[in-house]
């Protein structure tokens, strides 16, 4: 006598579960794989900053201070801040704001600089700016000097800025 066995056909509700259960798990593992990946790397803030059109304005060769200007964005969803800024031509940097009240013009030093997300700072004349003070070089239009932007303690981000002659 042989015996036969019956194939089970699954219904469509059955193989749709089963389905939908294998699409959850390939998406979890996906999404897992990309978790493992995205930690395995490095990236830190001011590497998702972009820098750019940075040039300071050519002082007097007897001035031992200087302004820099750029353009900051930040394609992220979170506010970002530049907590540290350092080069080798000057003794010291900082962000400064100049505010202007009841007829007169002020700069305030700002501890750091908050890039917010999905946005752009610039910096510019008569507006937020980088102060180099102390400087340990003549700064002629024409060369370039690099400056060191840090987000956090291990991260940093180096920009070079074009020393320009002065519109005025």
């Amino acid at each position: 006598r042989t015996m036969h066995k019956q194939l089970q056909v699954p219904s469509k509700r059955s193989a749709s579960f089963m389905c939908n259960k294998m699409f959850r798990r390939s998406i979890i593992r996906l999404l897992l794989s990309w978790w493992v990946l995205l930690s395995a790397m490095p990236v830190t803030a001011c590497e998702l900053l972009t820098f750019e059109n940075a040039w300071i304005r050519e002082p007097p060769p007897v001035s031992k201070v200087a302004a820099g200007y750029l353009v900051i964005s930040n394609p992220q969803d979170v506010d970002i801040s530049i907590t540290d800024i350092n080069a080798d031509c000057c003794h010291h940097l900082m962000f400064h704001e100049t505010v202007t009240e009841n007829g007169n013009s002020r700069m305030h030093h700002l501890n750091d600089l908050v890039v917010p997300g999905n946005s752009q700072i610039k910096l510019a004349p008569l507006g937020k700016h980088l102060m180099l003070m102390g400087l340990k070089q003549n700064f002629v239009a024409g060369n370039s000097i690099e400056i060191s932007f840090s987000c956090d303690s291990a991260d940093h981000t180096k920009v070079f800025f074009a020393i320009q002659k002065s519109n005025n």
